[in-house]
């Protein structure tokens, strides 16, 4: 297992997974592991590329990398490669210090189709303003017909 380890944050994002020792850019911290499914939408899944259509469904079927949570100014990434004729994703450093919160960019993808609010709190955060025009689009959509 990684030298990696699981906490509570402290800002709502729940879990996340901190690396205990340093991580130098391109090593690899774990695979990413899950259920593969298709056809799930609202859940927390990753999406294959666009022209594979399979999703991978961690929930309580996957790895410590489920807990890696998401920033709009990642420390890792996820890479995908065939091995022995299977798709595999592996979760990759950019360079991490010890004592860093591990994170990656869950894609645009992730937040079209799911109805969550960008908790990562970076400056550069592409989704910090979601909520406030979901909340529009819904008040839009129910004002009453004349």
């Amino acid at each position: 297992m990684a030298p990696v380890q699981i906490f509570r944050t402290k800002n709502g994002r729940n879990n996340g997974l901190m690396a205990c020792c340093p991580f130098e850019r391109g090593v690899a911290i774990g695979e990413f592991t899950g259920l593969i499914t298709k056809g799930l939408e609202g859940m927390d899944v990753m999406q294959a590329e666009a022209e594979q259509r399979y999703q991978i469904y961690q929930g309580r079927e996957g790895n410590y990398t489920r807990f890696v949570n998401h920033s709009c100014r990642p420390n890792s990434q996820f890479q995908r490669f065939v091995w022995m004729g299977t798709q595999r994703i592996i979760l990759v450093s950019r360079g991490i210090e010890a004592g860093q919160e591990i994170t990656v960019d869950y894609s645009d993808a992730y937040w079209r189709n799911l109805p969550k609010t960008c908790l990562c709190q970076e400056s550069c955060c592409r989704f910090k303003d979601r909520e406030r025009g979901m909340q529009r689009i819904e008040t839009a959509t129910a004002s009453p017909a004349s």
